[in-house]
């Protein structure tokens, strides 16, 4: 069997809704299904469906782990109360998240991030895991992890640590990529959610991910072949994903696994609109933390309202910086499309050296002027004051 595959033919994969044989070792797997990333294709809508998911699967043998108290109560009230709550807390939703970035963290490649609290020790994690493991004796772990994309250049031996807290006879490693240039402006834009300061795609923001997963997508598989060398490994590209229905019935056609009681993807991690970037990046290097998370969260709320044009319209790099993005990235396209089969793993990617009819500054402009006409009265003034000091530069 290719350790590599575009997708499995239909019926590769089957999984029994009842338990499994006695003979099988309690803690061992029939199968152990793990989405590796990236970031920015849909990983938030498939955690959120599994999450809501998690009692009903149980129920059938399938464990979607939790690794701390919160996620085990969220269990415990789905058994009582059926229905989830409208929204869910990152440490339910992405319980894999914590457990990954807690990974990282004991191996002094990063630090865990504030947004996601209280989380307990990696060795809690870990025996909160194999007690799952134990007592309710799936035959199927399933884990969804973006963070997971980190390992293989951060740290490609904590794959292997993962293998041995899941042993399974059968291993599906599911990765979705998006096109470089697509990527890049998604990534952008999330790192502004985040708040970060930096510079704009049109300069030199592009030039900081180049050798990382954020460029060089061949990094996210680094640590994974050798800790799953039997691993039958689904590559997908997004837009093929999207065309499908989304990432959640793509997931599951992919894998083999059944339907879930709470059915269909829900839009979740909204981006940012790339007219607004230019906004928020400013805000992001000249208002207070505070006042610029208040600025995202206003951009956001007030987009359905401005009437900006389609997000592939704007244009966020400039002609020459697009071709030479494009023609560095070749030998990805080149390597993931060996592995799985093909001349050019994104088989579309040269059209993509075309540039966008709106520049992003225009488009920054367009937003700006519509932006002042649509303002709550709540606004803070800082931000009212920010605003109109942009205004006022042009």
């Amino acid at each position: 069997m290719s350790f590599f595959s575009i997708r499995k033919p239909v019926g590769v994969a089957t999984f029994q809704s009842s338990r499994p044989a006695k003979s099988r070792a309690p803690d061992a797997l029939e199968q152990l299904v793990i989405f590796i990333g990236h970031h920015k294709v849909g990983s938030t809508s498939l955690q959120d469906y599994f999450a809501r998911n998690m009692l009903h699967y149980a129920q059938q043998g399938i464990l979607y782990p939790y690794v701390e108290f919160e996620g085990a109560a969220h269990m415990a009230s789905q058994s009582l109360h059926a229905a989830s709550p409208v929204r869910l807390s990152l440490n339910v939703r992405e319980p894999h998240n914590a457990l990954a970035f807690t990974m990282l963290a004991q191996a002094g490649a990063r630090r865990v991030p504030d947004f996601l609290p209280s989380l307990p020790s990696l060795k809690q994690m870990h025996h909160a895991l194999r007690q799952q493991l134990h007592h309710l004796r799936p035959h199927t772990a399933v884990l969804v992890s973006e963070v997971f994309a980190n390992f293989g250049a951060d740290a490609p031996d904590l794959a292997a640590e993962l293998a041995s807290l899941f042993p399974a006879r059968n291993v599906i490693l599911y990765g979705v990529f998006r096109p470089i240039d697509e990527y890049l402006v998604a990534w952008y834009g999330q790192r502004l959610k985040f708040g970060h300061a930096l510079q704009p795609l049109r300069t030199e923001g592009a030039s900081e991910y180049a050798g990382t997963i954020h460029f060089d997508y061949r990094k996210v598989l680094n640590g994974w072949r050798a800790a799953f060398p039997k691993a039958k490994v689904i590559l997908r590209d997004y837009q093929d994903l999207c065309n499908s229905g989304g990432i959640v019935p793509d997931f599951l056609a992919d894998t083999g696994l059944p339907q879930g009681r709470h059915c269909g993807t829900r839009r979740m991690n909204v981006s940012l609109h790339p007219a607004l970037y230019e906004i928020q990046r400013r805000g992001n290097l000249e208002l207070p933390p505070k006042r610029a998370a208040r600025l995202r969260a206003l951009l956001v709320s007030q987009t359905p309202s401005l009437n900006l044009p389609g997000c592939r319209e704007i244009e966020m790099f400039g002609a020459q910086r697009r071709r030479d993005i494009i023609q560095q990235f070749d030998p990805v396209t080149r390597a993931l499309g060996d592995w799985v089969g093909r001349a050019e793993f994104f088989q579309d990617l040269k059209r993509r050296t075309r540039v966008r009819p709106i520049p992003e500054l225009e488009a920054f402009k367009t937003a700006l002027d519509r932006l002042g006409d649509t303002l709550p009265e709540d606004t803070p003034p800082d931000v009212v004051d920010f605003l109109s000091s942009l205004n006022d530069e042009r």
